[in-house]
């Protein structure tokens, strides 16, 4: 039987060549998706302490909202925002986050803090907020450090 495009190996060459394009358009949407979270140090001022929140798994948050003045540390060059204030959620009250809830960040407004976390752009934030979000301020990758004091 002889096919309309030639005989076999004609065909076996488009099928090569269409699986290598295949592979290299998925290679370029693969590069080009964005990254969920970036591993960031920031200075910044605390614009507001926030009420604390309990996430859906039962951990418990201190929140700020803070205004980036400086990035100190962008290993995976991440596009932080320093136009919006952002959340900085510190977790507290097990084994994954702090010991025991931090009460100096209670009064802790107008001041300048230095933050370690993962950072989630707002884009990217999956919260009922479309704000940039930066959690996972502890142990063993993060801290914050006011007044001074560096907490983990």
């Amino acid at each position: 039987m002889q096919w309309p495009w030639g005989n076999g190996w004609t065909l076996f060459w488009l099928t090569v060549l269409l699986l290598v394009l295949l592979i290299a358009c998925v290679t370029v949407i693969i590069k080009k998706r964005k990254r969920k979270e970036y591993l960031v140090t920031v200075e910044g001022t605390v614009m507001k302490v926030l009420a604390d929140d309990t996430d859906r798994r039962g951990g418990m948050h201190q929140r700020l909202l803070i205004k980036i003045t400086k990035v100190l540390d962008n290993p995976e060059d991440a596009d932080v925002d320093t136009q919006h204030n952002v959340l900085v959620t510190m977790r507290f009250g097990d084994r994954d986050g702090f010991p025991e809830r931090l009460g100096v960040f209670d009064k802790a407004d107008g001041k300048r803090i230095e933050i370690r976390g993962k950072y989630i752009p707002a884009e990217n934030n999956m919260g009922n907020r479309k704000q940039a979000v930066i959690h996972f301020t502890h142990k063993p990758i993060g801290y914050v450090r006011l007044n001074n004091k560096t907490y983990r």
